[in-house]
């Protein structure tokens, strides 16, 4: 079973910007509730490289952001030259950059054309475009990741994805977007972002992985 340890796993850095400045921002908006494009909710340049929108990246580029997290995740699970990490939304693949160039092996799946059109050219080769885990994987993988990429996904899909990674992955690593103990509306979430789908509570996500896959390491990743 899952220990105290693993709940508390803290892999990932928080972003530069807080969940209290992310609610001011939304709260000072016109119309928080204004719906983006069919571009934006297919993840494409407007979620990922459009500047001012207040919502997606507003600019997604590469910056070695994830090179000392990369070489942390390696240490904690012992992933060597022979260790192959699988990303599921992995985006322009900027941390499977970072596994490649401590000599991990990469696979990379994300449902966005235009963020694997743009992908970092040492990983673009091995990402592949998919709207959902059906993707064709590798039988067996040293350990998966999906960071931030659940809370997009329906709820059958959410159940399916971790499903279809307990069977191939030998370790499983999922950042979770949740909202902070002190905002416990996770309603919000679709508020500040309307491709959030599946908005669910840390104690609802702690039950969640109990069911489906209790081995896996997760941490909370504060959106709101």
């Amino acid at each position: 079973m899952r220990d105290e340890c693993q709940k508390k796993l803290n892999l990932f850095k928080a972003p530069h910007r807080s969940a209290k400045d992310r609610l001011d921002l939304l709260n000072s908006l016109d119309d928080p509730t204004l719906t983006p494009t069919q571009d934006y909710f297919e993840f494409g340049k407007e979620y990922f490289d459009t500047p001012g929108l207040q919502r997606g990246y507003s600019g997604y580029y590469y910056d070695g952001r994830y090179a000392d997290t990369a070489r942390s995740i390696a240490t904690h699970y012992g992933l060597t030259s022979g260790s192959t990490v699988l990303e599921i939304g992995c985006a322009k693949g900027f941390l499977l950059v970072e596994f490649l160039k401590i000599g991990v092996g990469v696979v990379g799946v994300d449902r966005s054309n235009y963020a694997v059109s743009n992908a970092h050219p040492d990983v673009k080769q091995f990402i592949t475009v998919s709207k959902s885990i059906d993707a064709q994987l590798p039988d067996e993988v040293d350990l998966s990741i999906a960071k931030e990429v659940l809370s997009h996904m329906p709820l059958d899909e959410v159940i399916s994805t971790i499903t279809r990674l307990r069977e191939i992955a030998k370790n499983r690593l999922y950042v979770v977007s949740t909202v902070s103990d002190q905002h416990t509306d996770a309603k919000v979430m679709k508020d500040w972002d309307p491709t959030f789908i599946t908005n669910l509570k840390k104690q609802e996500w702690n039950e969640l992985f109990a069911k489906y896959d209790p081995e896996a390491y997760f941490q909370f990743s504060v959106i709101i």
